[in-house]
């Protein structure tokens, strides 16, 4: 690193009393930077290292693209920054960097050959620097530098025998440039916890780690075991065990500090192929040593591939990304300012308005709805303001036979309304709603309810809005239960029943001679014939009216479904003769058509059977 390199070259300098320490600071680098220079210094280095001129053209077109759309949000409004690069650009550092570098090519380094400057390092927009020469020499050139046209102003700091400057504290002891560990005044205690969610080997080499930085910093053992100390504590603060905070500190101690500073070469991915080992990276969790030995058991078998053989390691390297915390699942990275309160404020709901057209021809009068039950007797409340004229809305429809269908629109509310109607008028087959009001209701959209249930807002980023509400509606039909097919993966999905059976038996009377009875069948998904399985498919298929040639090819998909039904069990493959592997997601509703066809005949005896004695049946899945 920069800070190594120049602990380096300080330790070979022998100080000498007209020196002195600098640092300096370039005030808001990444936002003064010209366009037009920083582009000049990019294309000067390039030249300098060989590209070829469309390459050259290439990288600062794409460069000037970046820089002239530098846009930013701030309190509901887009900007644009007209000089300088973002900072949250991934280019930006670099960008900076080169920049500064042009800088220091054309202002600095000529005073390099006036030995003014002993010696000079930057990192980024931080300078160090050691001057000889005098206060007022060393003022004029400051003073000299923030006269410029490149929209650089240094903040300086100096002094004969202390300064600080990045984590470093440099200091003059015996005519020689020490430097250790600088703690800033409002450094808080920022180690992680011992109980954090991490893979536990990296939270114990979290310390060590820290002990490292300090030696490194430290050029006289003594600092080191201070600093280390003060470390220390605020480690066992953190719950971190004494007894290895203590070995750590001792086993540091004995690295000599020469192998610390020693100048490493950076790691080459193209040239070091040999060399490169190539990590395996999940998140962490608790379930990490499976992985890791899954991994590890049947590496063998990645090694035995010709071509992947050349470049995976012998053995695999995992690598363990934190999980997200509760800030970065609970916290946004922009908050929307919140629209002021007064008391003119309508309570949260959908209102009904009972004059637009929608509401006239569903007999819909004026009324103000803030929650609706569903299955099971759950209770969602509306959290937005919503009417007849909103748009962009997930709705819901009930027909009198508590039949929930959930659909979205982007237009008003009461026009999609009114598209529902007409269609259910007409008779049209073609959609879910108008289809079951045909078959129960003679077409006849009276007493239909509808109801805006959730307001979808465009993304203040942009994006594909359709997507997004298409998302919210399926999220609304999951948590509302609506998505059971109406015979075999038809294509009327959106309604389920309301009614419990709970709200069939209230209207038995009992008497003494009847028995409650449920069953349950054994192992269903297990034991289902194929032949018969897929003779259960294509019988509802064909009184749904699909056509042939998709009957078919719903069949053969069903088909390959079920003859490849592996699974794996103490190391070995094996496959399902019989029955579908409950995991297959259409296994539950394979499971229900056949069992909605093999007892159909019993079903029709049993039924007159019923009839005769008054008695009532009914089936969830496959309890009857």
């Amino acid at each position: 690193t920069p800070k190594v390199l120049m602990m380096l070259i300080l330790k070979d300098i022998i100080w000498k009393d007209e020196y002195l320490l600098v640092t300096c600071d370039v005030s808001s680098l990444y936002s003064i930077i010209p366009h037009n220079i920083g582009i000049q210094a990019v294309q000067y280095f390039l030249e300098q290292s060989g590209f070829k001129q469309q390459q050259i053209d290439f990288i600062l077109d794409g460069i000037l693209l970046i820089l002239e759309n530098n846009f930013f949000w701030f309190k509901d409004s887009f900007f644009i920054q007209i000089t300088g690069t973002a900072m949250g650009t991934k280019f930006a550092p670099s960008y900076a960097n080169l920049f500064m570098a042009y800088w220091e090519d054309k202002i600095i380094f000529p005073h390099l050959a006036a030995k003014n400057l002993v010696s000079y390092h930057r990192y980024i927009d931080d300078i160090f620097f050691i001057w000889k020469g005098g206060e007022e020499s060393l003022n004029l050139f400051l003073n000299d530098l923030n006269v410029n046209s490149w929209g650089i102003f240094l903040t300086s700091t100096y002094s004969t025998n202390h300064i600080n400057f990045l984590d470093l504290e440099v200091f003059i002891s015996n005519s020689t440039i020490n430097t250790r560990n600088h703690f800033k005044d409002v450094d808080a205690n920022s180690y992680i916890e011992m109980s954090s969610c991490h893979y536990p080997p990296w939270l114990k080499n979290v310390p060590k780690s820290q002990f490292l930085r300090v030696r490194r910093n430290c050029t006289q053992e003594i600092d080191y075991i201070s600093q280390a100390e003060r470390i220390k504590e605020q480690f066992l603060d953190k719950g971190y065990e004494i007894d290895t905070l203590q070995n750590c500190i001792e086993e540091v101690k004995k690295i000599d500090r020469k192998d610390l500073i020693r100048y490493k070469k950076p790691h080459n991915r193209t040239t070091d192929k040999h060399t490169f080992n190539m990590p395996f990276i999940c998140n962490h969790s608790g379930n990490n040593h499976k992985i890791n030995k899954i991994v590890t058991k049947y590496w063998p078998i990645l090694k035995e591939d010709p071509i992947l053989s050349q470049i995976l390691p012998n053995r695999p390297k995992m690598v363990y990304r934190g999980c997200k915390n509760l800030k970065q699942i609970l916290v946004k990275s922009s908050l929307r300012t919140q629209p002021p309160t007064h008391f003119l404020n309508k309570n949260k709901g959908f209102y009904g308005c009972g004059s637009c057209l929608a509401c006239r021809e569903t007999n819909s009068t004026k009324r103000h709805i803030t929650s609706f039950t569903y299955k099971d007797k759950k209770e969602f409340t509306i959290k937005d303001q919503l009417t007849c004229f909103s748009k962009c809305v997930i709705y819901i429809l009930k027909c009198p036979c508590n039949l929930i269908y959930v659909g979205r629109t982007i237009r008003c509310l009461h026009t999609r309304i009114a598209e529902h109607v007409r269609n259910i008028k007409k008779g049209l087959e073609t959609h879910s709603v108008s289809q079951h009001y045909k078959k129960c209701h003679n077409s006849n959209p009276r007493n239909l309810m509808f109801c805006a249930i959730k307001s979808v807002s465009k993304n203040w980023r942009g994006g594909d809005f359709n997507k997004r509400i298409g998302e919210e509606e399926m999220r609304c039909i999951y948590n509302f239960n609506t998505l059971i097919p109406n015979g075999a993966m038809s294509d009327h999905i959106y309604f389920v029943a309301e009614t419990h059976p709970n709200e069939i038996l209230k209207d038995i009377i009992w008497k003494d001679e009847y028995l409650l009875v449920t069953c349950d069948v054994s192992s269903l998904y297990s034991i289902i014939p194929h032949n018969i399985g897929i003779q259960a498919v294509q019988y509802f298929l064909e009184q749904s009216g699909f056509k042939q040639q998709q009957i078919d090819f719903i069949l053969d998909g069903i088909l390959l479904i079920l003859e490849n039904n592996f699974f794996w069990f103490k190391d070995s493959f094996f496959i399902q003769i019989t029955g579908t592997a409950m995991g297959t997601k259409f296994a539950p509703s394979y499971a229900n058509l056949f069992m909605a066809l093999c007892p159909i005949t019993y079903i029709l005896w049993l039924e007159d059977s019923l009839s005769e004695r008054g008695v009532g049946y009914s089936r969830e899945q496959k309890m009857g």
